[in-house]
């Protein structure tokens, strides 16, 4: 049987975004690349965790650095946004962290 494909969603350049393995109910987060604004790639220690965005639950690796200084406490690189979203950077906020539907 062919696999269905899945129509990719779009999102804003900052979303509404919940950690619910880490019982983050709602975070704002900057739809980004992994790479720090400047273009330096450091080391960081990580952890595996559940992104719930857009009503859709996926497994990333979550890199933990002091984020105090910036405007926003969670970048979300391309890596975790993956295949499923496109991003519409001249919109923001279109998605909630709702509870994925499951059926």
């Amino acid at each position: 049987m062919a696999q269905k494909k899945r129509e990719k969603r779009i999102v804003g350049w900052k979303e509404h975004v919940a950690l619910p393995d880490l019982k983050v109910k709602s975070v704002i987060a900057k739809i980004d690349t992994i790479k720090s604004s400047n273009g330096d790639v450091e080391r960081r220690p990580y952890v595996k965790t559940t992104l719930l965005m857009d009503g859709i639950s996926k497994k990333i690796e979550l890199t933990l650095t002091d984020r105090g200084p910036m405007d926003y406490t969670m970048l979300i690189g391309k890596k975790a946004l993956g295949r499923r979203w496109l991003v519409n950077p001249a919109i923001s906020y279109l998605t909630t962290p709702k509870k994925e539907d499951k059926k």
